[in-house]
């Protein structure tokens, strides 16, 4: 009997525990919604006073359906800024048909002869299929690199050491894959 009645008494107070969270969390709901509803009538209100602010400001003769609009021409701004701050200078010459994306820009005589004064600079040297074939293992990153530029390279750590995948192709041809190990080939397939 006293197992049974030591059981009635935690199954009650389990359930007193769970009508208190229970009442908890829809007070808690209840607070929340309250509030989400004043933050919704405040955002709501702001933007009726713009919408306001913005039908004051706006050109009577224009006035349509809220989202209808006359025609294209009524999207565009008016031709004089009121503000008097003036226009950007155009990039582009009066009558040059291309975009102005692609206007040339007139540099000052400074940067022009900066620009004139730097050097140009070989292409970098292609890897042939002779200059693949003599990569062995051993050698180093710059001697490799000497011989030209991979087509693709993939660097990873891997047990604390840098591997690097060095891929070569000539004219789309793939000529082979080397692979170093901090620095140094430690592998080389050739096609």
């Amino acid at each position: 009997m006293r197992r049974f009645l030591l059981v009635i008494a935690v199954a009650g107070c389990a359930y007193g525990q769970a009508m208190t969270e229970f009442a908890a969390a829809a007070a808690g709901g209840t607070a929340g919604a309250a509030g989400g509803k004043k933050l919704s009538d405040g955002i709501t209100s702001v933007f009726g006073k713009v919408g306001g602010a913005l039908d004051k400001a706006a050109d009577p003769s224009m006035k349509v359906a809220p989202g209808v609009a006359k025609d294209k021409s009524a999207l565009q701004a008016p031709g004089a800024d009121p503000s008097g701050v003036p226009a950007p200078p155009s990039l582009r010459p009066a009558g040059d048909p291309r975009p102005p994306v692609m206007a040339q820009v007139q540099l000052p005589e400074s940067v022009r002869e900066f620009a004139v004064a730097l050097p140009t600079l070989p292409p970098p040297p292609q890897m042939t299929r002779e200059d693949f074939s003599q990569v062995s293992q051993g050698m180093s990153r710059t001697e490799v690199l000497k011989y030209g530029a991979p087509s693709s390279k993939i660097s990873m750590y891997e047990d604390g050491h840098l591997m690097e995948t060095y891929s070569y192709r000539e004219n789309g041809q793939k000529l082979g894959t080397v692979k170093l190990m901090d620095g140094a080939v430690a592998s080389v397939a050739g096609q």
